[in-house]
C-alpha cells in the first residue's frame, strides 16, 4: 500500500506517558522553524503562531531569514501549519495525536513532473514561565522540483490516516496547486507518524484541511488554517 521508506531517529523510541485530553490548552501558541535545501540552496523560516487545537483553528506566520526563499512560498503550506496534528478538531472519532506528548513524522512528496520533496518533522511540547507551546522543527530537503512561478493557492487537502501498529500512523494524500495560468501543480504525499506512547489508531480515519486565508510572499508564509478528523465526512461533520 506505501511505497515510501521512513527512518524512525531514535528519540521516537523514547515512550512518554499518556496525556489527558484536558492537559491540552484550548489555546494553544507554537514556535516553528522550517529549514533546509531547495533545489541545492539553503533556506530558513522562523516565526509562530496560535490556534485553538479542540476547534481546530490554526494561524502561522513565519519570515525566511535567508532573503526570498527560492520556490513559491505556497509550497510550504503542507510543511508549516498542515504539520501540527495536534489542532485538528476530532468530530466523534478518538483523538491519538492529543494523547502523546510530542511526536515526529516525515513526509515524501513526490511532483507531477519528477521533483521529490522529504520532510523530518519534530514535534515536542515546551514550558516557559508556567506557559505550554508546541515547538516544531522542520526539516526540508527538496531535488528537482520544478515549481510553477505563478502558484497562486493550495486546494484543501483530504489525509486518509491509515493504522500502522502502537504508535503508528500512516497516511496518503493528493495535493493541487493553483496557478494564475488555470494549469494544476499535483503531487502525491506519504507520510508516517510516529508517536510517543503505544496506543493504535482504531481504524481508517480522515484528516481535512481548509487554507482559509494566504497572504503570503516571497519573504513571509501567512495563513489561517481549518483542520478536523471524522471517519466520513457529510454536509453535517464539516459545518462542525
Amino acid at each position: 500500500m506505501f511505497t515510501s521508506t521512513f527512518t524512525p531517529t531514535i528519540e521516537s523510541a523514547h515512550i512518554l506517558p499518556i496525556l489527558e485530553l484536558g492537559e491540552v490548552p484550548k489555546s494553544l501558541e507554537h514556535r516553528t522553524i522550517i529549514q533546509g535545501q531547495f533545489n541545492g540552496q539553503d533556506f530558513c523560516l522562523s516565526g509562530g503562531g496560535q490556534g485553538s487545537p479542540h476547534e481546530g483553528t490554526l494561524s502561522c506566520k513565519l519570515s525566511s531569514t535567508t532573503g526570498p526563499v527560492p520556490f513559491p512560498m505556497q509550497i510550504m503550506n503542507v510543511i508549516a501549519i498542515f504539520g501540527y496534528p495536534t489542532y485538528s478538531k476530532h468530530i466523534n472519532v478518538f483523538d491519538i495525536f492529543k494523547r502523546s506528548n510530542g511526536y515526529e513524522y516525515e513526509r515524501n512528496i513526490e511532483f507531477e513532473n519528477g521533483g521529490h520533496l522529504h520532510s523530518l518533522h519534530i514535534v515536542r511540547y515546551d514550558d516557559i514561565d508556567g506557559k505550554r507551546y508546541l515547538s516544531g522543527t522542520f526539516h526540508v530537503n527538496a531535488h528537482n522540483v520544478q515549481a510553477p512561478d505563478d502558484i497562486t493557492n493550495l486546494s484543501p487537502i483530504l489525509e486518509t490516516f491509515v493504522p500502522a501498529g502502537k504508535g503508528k500512523v500512516r497516511s496518503k494524500f493528493i495535493l493541487n496547486w493553483n496557478t494564475s495560468s488555470g494549469k494544476p501543480f499535483l503531487a502525491s504525499c506519504e507520510s508516517e507518524y510516529r508517536l510517543r506512547h503505544q496506543l493504535e489508531l482504531p481504524q481508517v480515519m480522515f484528516r481535512f484541511a481548509e487554507f482559509l486565508q494566504d497572504r503570503s510572499t516571497d519573504e513571509v508564509l501567512d495563513l489561517d488554517e481549518r483542520i478536523w478528523v471524522a471517519d466520513h465526512f457529510s454536509q453535517k461533520s464539516v459545518a462542525a
